[in-house]
């Protein structure tokens, strides 16, 4: 089972959005039947809370820290485009993820 963490600013971005985005994301992986874990996280938490993930992806507003965290992690980090992230697209966004995790593990 693949693990994908979001990783947001608590303090800046509305956790409403975020709440949503994980829904539709789970939705849209039991609908195409895909086996994961989905969770939204704290960029402060990155330690403690993305060490096991397969992709982390970052919103909008912290996707400048994309290098800083892809030194802390040992798997591919995404950021999330301002479009699916303001259209909450959780399949266009699941889509990214695993394309991700599978271009990781071709290389």
């Amino acid at each position: 089972m693949k693990k994908i963490v979001l990783l947001c600013d608590m303090l800046n971005e509305m956790t409403i959005t975020n709440d949503f985005l994980v829904n539709n994301m789970k939705e849209a992986s039991y609908k195409n039947s895909i086996d994961c874990e989905i969770y939204a996280y704290p960029i402060q938490d990155v330690y403690e809370k993305a060490k096991d993930a397969d992709v982390i992806l970052l919103t909008p507003l912290i996707c400048f820290k994309q290098l800083m965290v892809e030194k802390l992690v040992h798997c591919p980090v995404e950021k999330i485009g301002m479009g699916a992230y303001a259209n909450i697209d959780g399949k266009y966004i699941l889509d990214r993820a695993f394309a991700k995790i599978s271009e990781n593990c071709v290389q």
